[in-house]
């Protein structure tokens, strides 16, 4: 009988890819080899937050992510793509699930999971043991303006950051829960879905139960989440909330002063909302500002992360570093009340973020600006047995620079130079 070519090469076409698919099968079954399990096809997870990364630690991650419709929480993750492991959390709208049992300085990959409908794979890294260099952004006030909030998320997630701080006013208005996805989740996405990042409450939040449902934070404050204490390789970052009594006698002062003193980090940070010294107008009451700085000095604090004012001013005060980091997306203050030159450094009119590194003994501080130019530069470096600074003004000369104690060109060349101090 005669058959058609073109039927047979049809049949050929349509047959042979199953047959080689079934003969590499038998042959590694053969050969004791078994094939990896690939993560099976999922439908898209609709979240309308999220997936995003809460609470990480040297041994623990925290995934979470919010969905319309009440479903479950389960999370796959593995150290490769093939995930292969399963964690799960309570039933709801806003799912929390944590990854415990994890190795430090480890890559995982995870993807979110409700339903049967699946996010993409993402993945996440573990913080490291004790001693190990370590990099952070800071910012705040990133409420009202989402595109400014997007565009320096972005530059974040370029400086690939352990963790992110946000000094507060996460959304203009806390109770409103329409707000949160549209000024903070969204423009975040890209970054939250690999960094973990650590708030504080700022006035905007208004203390809203949303605060605490949308955030996993640390539990071990008398304050539970309110104020924490956040440790990473050898630093520790004391979080608190000033919108609470922030004199000597109050609970939480009491309990950060212990938190400093019990500390055995090289570097200690305080970070919160309402700034001790502030050229934007909203510096905090002279007793308040005492406090703080007497606890900052008393127990050896390095560095002061605080917003509320937005725009980036840095001031140093019997060698604390005292940042305003509130050029998140929130408009743009203008100086109203100078701080003396005795302490100022510099103000700059700009949307900006700080990146912190520290390797061993030294730290070094970049703050840039939305348009990704530099705007200062400062060494902290500890490693000669003395704590010596040096600070550089970046590129920027134009009239978002309003007031300048840094050297600039004519002290030391062009772009200023490093002056000890």
């Amino acid at each position: 009988m005669r058959v058609d070519r073109s039927v047979a090469l049809a049949v050929v076409r349509r047959v042979l890819p199953g047959v080689v698919a079934v003969s590499a099968v038998l042959l590694a079954a053969l050969a004791g080899v078994s094939t990896p399990a690939q993560p099976r096809p999922r439908e898209a997870l609709a979240a309308e937050k999220g997936p995003y990364l809460q609470n990480g630690d040297r041994t623990s991650m925290v995934v979470m992510w919010e969905t319309k419709e009440a479903g479950d929480s389960v999370v796959e993750y593995g150290r490769t793509k093939d995930l292969g492991q399963t964690a799960r959390g309570e039933n709801g709208t806003t799912h929390e699930v944590a990854i415990a049992e994890l190795s430090p300085a480890t890559t995982y990959y995870y993807r979110a999971v409700t339903g049967g409908a699946a996010s993409d794979v993402r993945s996440f890294t573990t913080a490291p043991d004790r001693g190990a260099n370590l990099t952070f952004c800071a910012y705040g006030d990133s409420r009202s303006n989402p595109l400014i909030h997007q565009r320096l998320a972005r530059l974040m997630s370029a400086e690939r950051p352990d963790f992110v701080l946000n000094a507060g006013d996460l959304v203009k208005d806390g109770r409103n829960a329409d707000e949160w996805t549209p000024q903070f989740f969204r423009p975040l996405r890209e970054l939250m879905d690999h960094v973990p990042l650590f708030p504080v409450l700022g006035n905007h939040e208004n203390n809203s139960r949303f605060y605490y449902s949308l955030f996993s934070l640390p539990v071990d404050s008398p304050g539970r989440e309110r104020y924490y204490v956040l440790r990473w390789s050898n630093a520790l970052f004391v979080n608190l909330d000033s919108n609470l009594p922030l004199l000597a006698s109050a609970p939480q002062m009491q309990w950060a002063a212990k938190a400093l003193a019990a500390s055995t980090e090289e570097w200690k940070f305080l970070h919160f909302h309402h700034p001790p010294w502030s050229s934007g107008g909203s510096r905090t009451s002279r007793p308040v500002r005492e406090a703080i700085h007497a606890l900052a000095t008393a127990h050896g604090v390095d560095v002061v992360l605080t917003g509320h004012d937005h725009q980036y001013e840095r001031n140093t005060v019997d060698g604390v570093e005292y940042f305003v980091v509130g050029g998140g997306g929130a408009g743009l203050d203008e100086i109203k009340q100078r701080e003396g030159d005795a302490t100022f450094r510099l103000f700059v009119k700009e949307y900006s973020y700080a990146r912190f590194e520290i390797a061993g003994r030294r730290l070094t501080c970049q703050v840039k600006s939305v348009k990704d130019e530099v705007i200062e530069r400062l060494t902290i470096d500890k490693s000669g047995g003395q704590v010596k600074k040096t600070e550089a003004l970046g590129t920027v000369r134009d009239a978002r620079l309003l007031a300048c104690n840094l050297p600039r060109d004519g002290d030391h060349g062009a772009g200023g130079g490093d002056e000890g101090f």
